[in-house]
């Protein structure tokens, strides 16, 4: 999945052997014949996100597969659509916090929810979801299923995570399997894409877009002015 999402900078030495090499990796995979048989596993959401990636938006140098890596890929695919629970909410990998980040997350998405239950859009809950779109979301995701709409929110840890990212990128072009500039890491713009796939808007929401309220600050003012960031967000979704 790495290989698929990285990019090159402009003018480089292109990736000639990017193909033989993510043949050798399914080879080494195809040797495990329980990878796939949980939906859960690393290596299954993994797989699954390279099927994706090979059929819409393969990089320059990808070539055919062979028959038995075609195989392996389309188990995973199978594997991860049939599960019964989003795996994806189970520990998204850009989400890992601890202590004081974790709860900031906790907190903010706490108030975004809040927000939306007040203005009569409850997101809905995780376990009452169901259908394709589901694997693709983290644990940051509100989804609003009657507007067809995943709030992504965006904590502190992120936004520092994702300006790291951009850093690095800056001066490299992306790559088919990936897109840059919007200030998100490579995998959390590859979820957005497959939830846009399946039809669903994504909007993303950031910790640096939500009101902070001043000590002397009165909580109802600050409700409306929370409403009121959800509000613009939705019609501009």
């Amino acid at each position: 999945r790495s290989l698929l999402l990285a990019s090159v900078r402009p003018g480089a030495v292109p990736l000639r052997h990017g193909s033989r090499l993510a043949s050798q990796l399914l080879s080494t995979l195809a040797g495990h014949p329980g990878v796939c048989r949980q939906a859960r596993h690393g290596a299954c959401l993994a797989l699954a996100d390279v099927a994706w990636l090979a059929e819409h938006r393969p990089p320059a140098w990808w070539q055919p597969l062979q028959p038995h890596h075609a195989a392996l890929l389309e188990a995973a695919r199978a594997t991860h659509s049939s599960a019964s629970s989003p795996p994806a909410l189970v520990g998204a990998p850009h989400r890992s916090a601890s202590g004081a980040g974790l709860a900031a997350q906790g907190a903010l998405l706490a108030a975004v929810r809040g927000a939306l239950v007040r203005l009569r859009c409850p997101p809905a809950a995780p376990d009452k979801l169901s259908g394709a779109a589901f694997g693709h979301l983290s644990e940051g995701s509100l989804v609003l299923p009657e507007l067809r709409l995943v709030l992504e929110v965006f904590g502190p840890l992120d936004e520092l995570r994702a300006a790291l990212v951009e850093g690095s990128a800056e001066g490299v072009a992306a790559s088919p399997g990936g897109t840059r500039g919007r200030g998100l890491v490579p995998l959390v713009e590859l979820r957005h894409a497959q939830l846009q796939h399946l039809g669903w808007r994504v909007e993303a929401l950031r910790a640096s877009e939500w009101p902070t309220a001043p000590p002397e600050e009165d909580v109802g003012v600050l409700h409306r002015r929370e409403e009121l960031v959800i509000r613009r967000r939705l019609a501009e979704a």
